[in-house]
């Protein structure tokens, strides 16, 4: 696991909610390296649609990803 996908596992593993993909993005993740996590399935990707203009895609750590962030 690289320094970014720890980094990425442990700012959401601080939310039970989970984090918006642009929020990541914010934080200077690439989607690419979002994309890989969750073909590991470390975290989930879920589409929600937030009324008829707002499109958000919210990230969240599986267990899986909690017990890869704990080593």
């Amino acid at each position: 696991m690289t320094s970014e996908e720890r980094r990425a596992l442990a700012l959401l593993a601080n939310d039970l909610n989970g984090v918006t993909e642009a929020m990541l993005v914010a934080h200077g993740f690439a989607v690419s390296m979002l994309a890989r996590l969750v073909v590991d399935r470390l975290v989930i990707a879920r589409h929600e649609i937030g009324g008829r203009t707002m499109d958000v895609v919210r990230v969240k750590i599986t267990s899986a990803g909690r017990a890869a962030l704990r080593g």
